[in-house]
């Protein structure tokens, strides 16, 4: 009996050593590396090196080059998010695209004088050349948005998987105001990087999308063969073959004990560049001049840092506006609030209440669907305040070539379409910041056509609620 036993338990052994030993991995890859931990393996394939990821919560940089060095999360690769699969598809630099407006550093070369600034002024745009290639790119971004962005939403083909929205606000804004101009050479640096960083992320987007069959495969931005792609670390394996077969870089992160790696493939973990670096400047910035997203975040946990640079993560850094920035956030904010106080219906101008009622109503709506930004909760301070800079009331027909630094009042309620009222008013909602930045650059105004055109431009839904 006794005999009998100890040859069952040596087959159970047996069985039990078959079950835990390592198998050959047979998925695609092209390079190994030991972890970051001893018992960690991180497996590899579409990449040229194998970096480690920046576990220690170290505080982020600004390089001179606008960079955000080791954290600059368009450079190297990310831990896989559910929520945004798309970003290991963002594009690189290469020796093969070395002087691509995605990847090219700035220099005081690359700024001028406006045209129509004027004798005394401290802004600068970019030189033509450079804002051709902007703009094309601001363009396509543009036309994505229109056109891919629409229609993935109206779709919800996966869950909880969102389109690049804060990417486009982020390439928008920067492109913007580098168009109306920048007051100093690091303003107009970070801005570049900005619209760098939304348009690698509009990129990476669409390329997603036709790999998944959402749109035509025509359409993608380029061949991943002949494109280096930023990547990500995943622990399923599932996900890494996904990226392997599409051409995208993937770093499987698993147990040495679980899998048997050819020797020969073998290679060590490169270590994140710019990690220290004492010539480049902290971000510990005591105030900021731009929207705070132009800034790299502070979190918790590096794993956060992605998304919270991306913005759809809480950052722990808060805006600390400097005065000149403080004013223009002023003009629609604490300050207005005050002087016509917190019941504004008390001095509504008549022929605006048709308006506003409309816009109350969509604000109820966007209320029941998603968070509103405080300008849809009382649009008539924005009426109001133009108003009071520029008495529109008084314009009968508007006669030809005459110029507007804002949009003529009759737009809003003359005998037009109802609903394309409703759309220019709207409109204006979104680029009211813009507008006044023209006003206030000295940028001359508009004609009444003119106004008609940018007020009626379907891209400006995108910044509806």
């Amino acid at each position: 009996m006794q005999s009998m036993a100890f040859t069952s338990i040596s087959r159970l052994c047996s069985f039990q050593a078959n079950i835990m030993a390592p198998v050959r991995f047979r998925a695609l890859y092209h390079q190994w590396a030991p972890g970051w931990e001893d018992d960690l393996v991180v497996v590899a394939c579409n990449a040229r090196a194998i970096y480690a990821p920046l576990m220690e919560n170290k505080a982020p940089v600004i390089e001179p080059d606008g960079l955000w060095g080791a954290h600059e999360w368009t450079r190297f690769p990310q831990f896989y998010d559910a929520s945004a699969p798309y970003l290991a598809y963002i594009p690189i630099p290469t020796s093969r695209n070395p002087t691509s407006i995605l990847f090219r550093s700035v220099s005081r070369m690359d700024w001028t004088i406006p045209v129509e600034a004027p004798a005394k002024t401290d802004l600068r745009v970019p030189v033509p050349g450079l804002l051709s290639q902007v703009s094309s790119k601001y363009q396509w971004a543009k036309q994505l948005v229109d056109d891919d962005f629409t229609a993935f939403i109206a779709k919800k083909p996966l869950g909880n998987i969102s389109p690049s929205l804060h990417a486009w606000e982020h390439a928008w804004d920067s492109y913007l105001t580098l168009v109306s101009g920048a007051k100093g050479y690091r303003d107009f640096v970070k801005l570049m990087r900005s619209f760098q960083q939304g348009i690698l992320e509009l990129i990476a987007f669409r390329d997603w999308m036709a790999d998944m069959g959402l749109t035509p495969r025509t359409g993608k931005t380029g061949d991943h063969s002949e494109m280096d792609t930023r990547g990500s670390y995943v622990y399923s394996l599932e996900h890494y073959q996904m990226f392997a077969k599409f051409g995208v870089a993937s770093f499987f992160v698993t147990r040495t004990s679980e899998w048997v790696l050819d020797d020969g493939r073998r290679r060590d973990l490169c270590a994140l560049p710019g990690l220290p670096n004492p010539t480049s400047n902290t971000s510990t910035v005591r105030m900021h001049n731009k929207p705070i997203w132009h800034y790299p975040p502070h979190v918790d946990n590096v794993r956060d840092f992605e998304s919270a640079a991306r913005g759809v993560a809480t950052r722990k850094d808060e805006l600390i506006p400097m005065p000149v920035f403080k004013k223009q956030i002023q003009k629609h904010g604490a300050e207005y609030q005050l002087r016509i106080g917190r019941h504004p219906s008390s001095v509504f101008i008549p022929e605006c209440r048709n308006a506003v009622d409309v816009a109350q109503n969509r604000a109820k709506m966007f209320q029941s669907t998603s968070p509103h930004p405080p300008y849809v909760r009382e649009p008539v301070k924005i009426y109001l305040m133009v108003l009071n800079k520029l008495n529109w009331t008084k314009i009968g027909v508007c006669p030809p070539g005459r110029l507007f630094p804002f949009p003529p009042i009759h737009l809003f309620w003359g005998p037009e379409i109802e609903e394309k009222v409703q759309t220019y008013y709207f409109h204006y909602l979104a680029i009211r910041d813009h507008v006044e930045w023209r006003w206030d650059a000295g940028n001359p105004g508009l004609t009444t056509q003119d106004w008609r055109a940018v007020l009626s431009d379907v891209a400006w839904k995108m910044a509806w609620p």
